[in-house]
């Protein structure tokens, strides 16, 4: 097996040899020949590399400033995008109005009487993915703001504004306990993750129901109800479910998240939950709640229609790229981001949430020390047998690429497949 030793040696002596002077040239012609030493030293890399014996790769570069392909290998196949789809969930997302936010609201279903709420509440979600203890203890002091220190009835949790399924379409059933692996609900809380104080107590108090598992909605409503008990508010009954909001409740509490709090961190971090629930968003403005999955996806499709892609060309069944029916090309990835380079506030956003090399997000630790490092914004991609990278690339002059590398049908880990896509983010840097 050629060994990343000998990978990067090579790289060194052709980068050698591409920065050998030319006599009598112009700035277009300078141009040209970085171009041309690029392609060169990009087919060769490839060409040597030991993972492409097995596996299949995707490329393009894209030169946004000429407005032209500068490299392409198999830029039309399609791949298992993995998380670099969320790019799409992204842009489908910025091209609606940024009034487009999602509520978790605290109703009161029944009346206040001095100290004493007389009825029912109401933890009603609308998918918000950044919910965290910290907000339903916002809530809470909502009710002690209120003067309210007595609840006579007990604690409902209306899920009813979006009803997915649990898991979404070609995901892999043993990920289901990892943590990278959301939950599907209108009621999700602290990432699905079991924190400490609050949180682990109720695995004593509700052990053997849903309310113990963190990516249940059950456990989002009792730990509200636990959060209240540790406010010194009482709550009579003990017993709790499910409920659709009366229309006459009363609005105690609210908690709102803006498109651009979901969208960033979905980038940055490859925040799963928050894809999915970003689809949802897009979807329930457009359909029932049980149909929003499929008619966010629609909405994703039409915005892939205006760039000449019709519903045969890819398959997309998600929301974050867990799946392995998803389908996308370098080609379409790529599409992607030349219509976010010419729309500025898309460019704007992509810049502020895609991960930067060797500086945060996904890319924190890879790049270091290289010429693209803070020089690289793009999109990481990984699941079983497949590797994806996807973003944006400044060269030496100034000018800016857009890339898709995909890679898929490794048998071993992802390793070799990042450090190739390394490799390719330091030739668009460095000539």
């Amino acid at each position: 097996m050629q060994s990343p030793c000998r990978l990067f040696i090579f790289l060194f002596f052709l980068l050698f040899l591409s920065i050998l002077p030319v006599s009598g040239t112009t700035p277009d012609s300078t141009r040209q020949a970085s171009n041309l030493r690029l392609m060169g030293v990009t087919d060769s890399l490839l060409s040597a590399h030991e993972l492409l014996r097995q596996a299949s790769a995707g490329i393009l570069f894209y030169d946004l400033c000429a407005d032209s392909i500068l490299f392409s290998k198999n830029a039309e196949k399609l791949f298992t995008p993995a998380s670099t789809q969320k790019i799409l969930v992204a842009l489908a997302a910025a091209s609606v109005p940024d009034t487009m936010v999602s509520r978790t609201i605290l109703l009161g279903s029944g009346s206040q009487r001095r100290k004493s709420f007389r009825g029912d509440l109401i933890l009603r979600g609308d998918a918000d993915p950044e919910l965290s203890s910290a907000d339903l203890l916002k809530l809470v002091e909502a009710l002690k703001k209120r003067g309210i220190r007595r609840i006579s009835g007990t604690v409902y949790a209306d899920t009813s504004s979006v009803v997915p399924l649990p898991w979404g379409k070609g995901w892999s059933w043993d990920d289901i306990p990892y943590r990278f692996l959301p939950r599907l609900s209108a009621l999700p809380v602290n990432k699905g993750v079991a924190l400490t104080g609050a949180d682990s107590a109720l695995c004593t108090l509700y052990q053997g129901t849903p309310a113990e598992n963190p990516k249940t909605p059950e456990y989002t409503a009792a730990l509200f109800r636990s959060l209240m008990e540790q406010q010194d508010i009482r709550i009579r009954k003990q017993h709790t479910g499910f409920v659709k909001s009366p229309p006459k409740a009363l609005v105690l509490g609210e908690v709102t998240r803006s498109r651009n709090q979901i969208i960033i961190p979905m980038l940055k971090n490859s925040d799963n939950l928050n894809a999915e629930m970003l689809l949802l968003a897009l979807g329930k403005e457009h359909a029932t709640p049980a149909a929003a999955t499929a008619a966010g996806l629609a909405q994703i499709g039409r915005m892939m229609a205006t760039w000449g892609y019709g519903s045969s060309d890819y398959r997309l069944t998600d929301g974050s790229g867990l799946s392995f029916y998803n389908a996308l090309s370098p080609a379409q990835l790529v599409r992607a981001l030349r219509e976010g380079f010419h729309n500025s506030e898309w460019l704007a956003m992509l810049q502020r949430a895609l991960p930067v090399a060797a500086t945060d997000g996904s890319l924190k630790n890879r790049m270091l020390g290289t010429s693209a490092a803070g020089k690289v914004y793009a999109k990481t991609g990984t699941l079983t047998g497949a590797s994806c990278l996807a973003g944006y690339a400044e060269r030496p002059d100034g000018t800016l690429l857009a890339f898709a590398i995909m890679i898929r049908g490794y048998a071993g880990s992802a390793a070799q497949a990042t450090q190739l896509q390394d490799q390719l983010c330091v030739l668009m840097t460095s000539l």
